[in-house]
């Protein structure tokens, strides 16, 4: 009996013993988890904190980028955008157009600031611009816009003489259902020239301007509106020179055209010559004939393949013999 205590009792013993390393066993267990729980909290709070610092100096950057893009502020009036173009950097190239409209190019001559006057067309138009600066940055805009109808010009004819014997004048002539109080036309950025009609056709004179312009034609009506018409309008240039001195004996004729100049109509003393010609430059000499100051008459006309046209007439009344 006392054998079978002597051996039931370690039993018993090792029991609690056993109870007691389970607890201390879970225990240890529980720490090392709580510790690998608060050492996660931490990783994730401190790759929290660098994600959002990283994506705000990425948001910085990304701002800081965005404001070295040229900028283009687009104003519109009764009848034009007013356009103003600022960059950072020098503006490389500019380029523009109404939608299915050839694109219009502007160079930027190494400026930082460029402003650009557009006329907005009949109806409803999409126009776009692109900016593109000296380090490659690009900037586009594009907007509809809707315009003021154009006039109603059923004439636009380069006039060699007109009635009056005027030289190189552009008549316009405009019909409408409704009366035209006036018309005016500039060029370019010249200042405007009215003239009163009050009629439902109105027919003006525009005199021709030598090289490309941008020629503008605006009709007011008896309602008030206003319509505008803009086109480029490409005149030949012609220039006639003595060949020096009091006593030149000599015309020199220079012509040029980038429209490429067709022919060349030369009436010299009443003899009437035409040549053809097909490049974008003239030059010929003509000699004059012996006499008095006066008696030599030249008048010469440089056509281009647009059918645009300019004429001069000179004497050789102020030479001397």
């Amino acid at each position: 009996m006392n054998q079978i205590l002597s051996v039931e009792m370690p039993k018993k013993k090792s029991k609690i013993k056993n109870g007691y390393n389970n607890k201390a066993s879970t225990k240890s267990v529980v720490t090392f988890l709580c510790i690998g729980l608060i050492i996660f909290a931490i990783a994730m709070i401190g790759v929290s904190i660098y994600s959002m610092m990283n994506y705000k100096n990425k948001d910085e950057k990304k701002e800081v980028i965005q404001n070295d893009l040229p900028k283009i502020d687009v104003t519109q009036n009764a009848s034009e955008l007013e356009i103003e173009i600022t960059c950072a950097s020098e503006i490389a190239s500019i380029e523009y157009n109404w939608e299915e409209k050839a694109p219009e190019k502007v160079n930027g001559n190494g400026s930082k600031y460029i402003s650009l006057k557009v006329d907005i067309p009949s109806g409803a138009n999409v126009f776009t611009i692109n900016a593109i600066d000296s380090e490659g940055r690009e900037n586009k805009y594009s907007a509809e816009y809707v315009g003021a109808k154009e006039p109603n010009i059923t004439l636009f004819d380069p006039t060699q003489f007109d009635p009056k014997k005027e030289l190189n004048v552009i008549t316009v002539k405009c019909e409408e259902t409704q009366k035209i109080k006036y018309m005016s036309y500039y060029y370019d950025e010249e200042p405007e020239q009215k003239t009163d009609i009050n009629n439902t056709v109105g027919i003006i004179k525009i005199p021709e301007k030598q090289g490309e312009h941008k020629l503008t034609i605006k009709a007011g009506y008896e309602d008030g509106t206003e319509g505008k018409l803009s086109k480029k309008v490409y005149v030949p240039n012609l220039e006639i020179a003595a060949n020096g001195g009091e006593q030149y004996d000599k015309f020199i004729i220079n012509a040029s055209s980038s429209r490429t100049i067709d022919k060349v109509i030369i009436i010299f003393n009443g003899v009437k010559t035409e040549e053809t010609v097909n490049s974008e430059t003239y030059n010929k000499e003509i000699d004059l004939n012996p006499g008095e100051p006066g008696t030599n008459f030249l008048e010469v006309t440089v056509y281009d393949k647009d059918g645009m046209f300019f004429t001069k007439k000179v004497i050789d009344k102020n030479r001397k013999n």
